[in-house]
């Protein structure tokens, strides 16, 4: 048994490619797309600053004095995407990729393919994403259309 020589070159590819992501410090730490979205931030918001630590407790950057907590889905199974405690940061960003579950829906078709942003004060998450178990987005409590968008 094992592996067919297409599948085993296909995850070297993948090995090899985390590991120039990590060289280039797009990838951080064992959070592979959480780190890519936090880095795609850094790409559209200019003055957001990725915090030290690999893995900060409540939020992942600042800007402008402000705690930004990062959340990044490109799940088309996803059911809700888990967004912290909004009594640790002042604003979350949401990165949604091509193929998450989660986007817009009048955004599907004209944004296909495009990684989407939306911002929220920790007030719009208390306010609208509060659940049983803590704060989470799913796809019945929908967003606003996306406040930014990067072609890959």
């Amino acid at each position: 048994m094992g592996l067919d020589v297409e599948h085993k070159t296909k995850l070297h590819q993948f090995y090899e490619l985390i590991k120039e992501l990590r060289n280039e410090g797009i990838v951080r730490s064992d959070n592979i797309f959480g780190d890519i979205g936090e880095y795609l931030c850094t790409q559209i918001y200019p003055n957001l600053t990725l915090v030290q630590s690999k893995t900060n407790p409540g939020y992942d950057a600042t800007e402008e004095g402000k705690k930004i907590q990062i959340k990044f889905s490109d799940s088309c199974d996803a059911k809700n995407i888990n967004v912290g405690k909004p009594d640790e940061y002042d604003v979350l960003i949401v990165v949604l990729g091509p193929n998450s579950v989660h986007r817009y829906k009048k955004e599907d078709c004209s944004r296909k393919g495009k990684i989407l942003f939306y911002r929220y004060t920790n007030q719009d998450v208390k306010e609208r994403f509060i659940t049983k178990k803590g704060f989470s987005l799913s796809q019945t409590k929908q967003f606003k259309p996306a406040e930014q968008e990067l072609e890959l």
